[in-house]
């Protein structure tokens, strides 16, 4: 019930904010509520458990009613170095490389224009993917592109 009343709070403040209508049966709603309170890494994924299982309460009772700063501090660290998969946009360079890239029908990938995909990956996914002579690794990554690339 609670976290019904944080939606609620929080869909209300969005739709004025926003400037539209805060009719639960919108799509927007809709969307609004899918992407409410999702974790963002490892770090949401512990604190939701934390304070689930009372931790959370008993670790700010000792410290004397004040949030943890630490945990505030590993809770950000976690999310930046275990980030769910939540691609970036990408940049208008990016979508014309991809454009010219997708644009050509070709069963082969250079070297050089595999680099040049795999800047463009690391950065939208946050990834530290090397060059690889691998052909599922390399078709999965274009694969991964072209799903992004679809959405514009």
């Amino acid at each position: 019930m609670a976290k019904n009343n944080k939606l609620d709070k929080a869909w209300q403040s969005y739709a004025k904010e926003n400037e539209i209508s805060s009719d639960k049966r919108t799509k927007e709603y809709k969307e609004f509520k899918s992407n409410f309170n999702k974790s963002e890494g490892l770090g949401d994924t512990v604190e939701k458990i934390t304070k689930a299982t009372g931790i959370k309460k008993a670790v700010e009772f000792f410290n004397e009613g004040e949030p943890c700063e630490a945990c505030e501090r590993r809770r950000q660290k976690w999310n930046n170095v275990f980030r769910y998969k939540k691609p970036k946009e990408l940049t208008l360079e990016e979508f014309a490389t991809l454009y010219e890239f997708f644009s050509r029908v070709k069963n082969t990938i250079s070297s050089d224009e595999q680099k040049m995909l795999i800047v463009i990956y690391n950065r939208v996914f946050s990834a530290k993917k090397r060059f690889s002579r691998c052909t599922p690794c390399v078709r999965g990554m274009i694969d991964s592109l072209r799903k992004i690339y679809n959405e514009y």
